[in-house]
């Protein structure tokens, strides 16, 4: 069953959807099985991470009035025990309003992680630093993950942070959450 979403953000009078996402390139059909997300290699070297929100997702919706869409996001954010970030996470959004068609696609920084191990979910907020539309350049948005555990239903959400006050260390709701289709979150 695909999910219908009765919220549009609206940032600047701007549409905007996001989906979070690392520098990986998605395979052609779409899928998110067997995506590689990029990561440093020695970040876990000898168990110098303190925590992390990995992983990909991928959902369709439909808004009401019956435009379809689809986003993706991608992400690699850790932080080692000393608070040091490191990381990107990437938004993918495509929606067909019959009319016209919505494209975003953005890749963030990780400017802020705050993971909550005991209900496994994550908050990744970042700065766009690339976008397919250099009006989306400097926008600060975070990533909302929900690691389902294994078996278990994962769900991601990416609101636009307005308020320069908010961070992720204040675990913002998001505005809505999606079922992740394919994809997987690892959140620890």
């Amino acid at each position: 069953m695909t999910p219908r979403l009765s919220v549009l953000l609206l940032v600047g009078g701007t549409l905007v959807f996001s989906l979070a996402a690392c520098d990986a390139t998605a395979p052609a059909d779409g899928s998110t099985s067997g995506l590689a997300v990029a990561q440093d290699a020695s970040a876990n070297a000898g168990g110098s991470e303190r925590h992390k929100a990995v992983g990909s997702g991928y959902a369709d919706f439909v808004l009401d009035g019956g435009a379809e869409g689809e986003n993706r996001y991608w992400t690699s954010a850790h932080r080692d025990p000393n608070g040091r970030l490191r990381g990107t996470w990437r938004a993918d959004v495509y929606i067909d309003f019959g009319s016209f068609v919505f494209d975003f696609e953005a890749t963030y920084t990780v400017d802020c992680l705050e993971v909550d191990p005991d209900t496994r979910e994550a908050w990744v907020e970042g700065t766009v630093f690339r976008a397919n539309d250099p009006e989306f350049l400097g926008r600060r948005a975070f990533l909302y993950l929900k690691d389902g555990g294994p078996g278990g239903q994962d769900l991601h959400a990416l609101t636009p942070l307005d308020d320069p006050d908010v961070r992720c260390t204040d675990r913002p709701a998001p505005d809505f959450m999606e079922e992740v289709e394919r994809g997987n979150y690892v959140v620890q």
